[in-house]
């Protein structure tokens, strides 16, 4: 196969983002993207987004068919390639862009390639033991990628965009669906209190050993799978002692159950196991179990609500990092009565069920996404074999 730099895809050289604090969020301000903002898969984490005040934004605000890179951190290579469908974006330091020449490729088959295991194999090149490496503009623009033919390009944007299409309908509908959670709940306020540990207690997961991580076997959910919403199944780590699997049968999930992270940067951060999900959870991942015959609907409307999530942090402990214990979260009082959270549950529980629902689907078609885009870029499968 015969492979161009990125340079000869673009227009002019690989230029630097804006070198400014973010402020917050604000519909008069450009929304500032920024390394963390940018999801492993190349979409936009719409939540962390925030704003940019400075005058000289502009020069730094995406076109279409623009691709932007992470330089640095343990993000390194992360992309997102800007179409416009997205809204406006005035891009960070830390990330580098190149303008995709329409006149040179389909630009969007650009997008694709830097999702791919090849382009990743690339990245890692330049680690340093555990350490992953910086890359500059000059190195990127030295980025090797295939020479298809357009034919080729056009067939491997045209099998893999309908796809992302419906995983961003997904994600847009379960948006949707979370709002009307959280604001559910807000309506059944009440001077009485319950213990969220009476009608969901946590419990911290099984402690694995660094012996039992292998490459295949039963999937286990530590604290940086959690990303806020739901787990990310693409970095999952794998348990197949059946002993140590028995130990920890008690935190075997099987899909629609709600874990958080109980230490670190990103303690109270929740997420919604996918339907049909099965594995296990991991020591300092905290999984809720239902004490009462409410669904977790009733606990996904309760941890929405940021003023609870910021109460539960406050009560974290440790100075280097935060620790949360299930303790301290089970004795958190709710201003709602059983009885109204009753009603909630009827409301709740098939809007709970779509968004599990969509989430199972999401990452199906991711998994389908990634298992073709191998074989599309190699030849291997032609339109007519994606389409069977």
């Amino acid at each position: 196969m015969r492979y161009k730099n990125l340079s000869d895809f673009s227009i002019g050289k690989g230029t630097y983002g804006i070198s400014a604090s973010a402020v917050g969020k604000d519909d008069n301000l450009p929304t500032y993207l920024r390394i963390t903002d940018i999801n492993d898969d190349g979409t936009i984490n719409f939540a962390s987004l925030k704003s940019v005040d400075r005058s000289d934004a502009d020069k730094y605000r995406l076109q279409p068919n623009d691709i932007v890179f992470a330089r640095t951190g343990g993000s390194t290579g992360r992309s997102y390639f800007y179409d416009g469908k997205d809204g406006e974006f005035v891009f960070a330091g830390f990330l580098i862009k190149f303008s995709i020449d329409p006149q040179k490729c389909i630009p969007k088959f650009i997008k694709y390639y830097c999702q791919s295991r090849e382009y990743y194999n690339w990245v890692a090149s330049f680690n340093t033991g555990s350490t992953r490496g910086n890359i500059n503009a000059k190195t990127f623009e030295k980025m090797p990628i295939p020479d298809l033919p357009l034919e080729q390009q056009q067939l491997i944007v045209d099998i893999l965009s309908p796809i992302d299409d419906k995983i961003e309908n997904n994600k847009k509908i379960n948006h949707h669906l979370v709002a009307i959670s959280k604001n559910y709940l807000k309506i059944f306020y009440s001077s009485n209190s319950i213990k969220l540990g009476d009608i969901f207690e946590l419990k911290s997961g099984y402690a694995f050993k660094s012996k039992d991580w292998v490459d295949e076997g039963k999937p286990v959910i530590k604290i940086k799978d959690i990303d806020g919403i739901t787990i990310d199944i693409t970095n999952l780590n794998y348990v197949k002692n059946k002993s140590q699997l028995s130990k920890a049968s008690n935190f075997e999930v099987f899909g629609k159950e709600i874990v958080m992270a109980l230490t670190g940067a990103t303690t109270g951060k929740i997420g919604v196991i996918p339907k049909n999900f099965n594995g296990y959870v991991n020591q300092r991942v905290g999984l809720f179990y239902a004490k009462t015959e409410l669904s977790y609907a009733v606990l996904w409307s309760i941890l929405q609500q940021q003023n609870i999530i910021t109460d539960l942090i406050k009560l974290s402990s440790g100075s280097a990092q935060a620790n949360l214990s299930p303790f301290s979260v089970n004795s958190y009082d709710l201003n709602v009565t059983f009885k109204d959270l009753i009603e909630l549950d009827k409301v709740l529980s098939p809007l709970y069920e779509l968004f599990c629902f969509n989430l199972s689907e999401i990452q199906r078609l991711s998994k389908l996404r990634d298992t073709l885009l191998p074989k599309l870029l190699s030849g291997e499968l032609s339109v007519n074999q994606a389409i069977k």
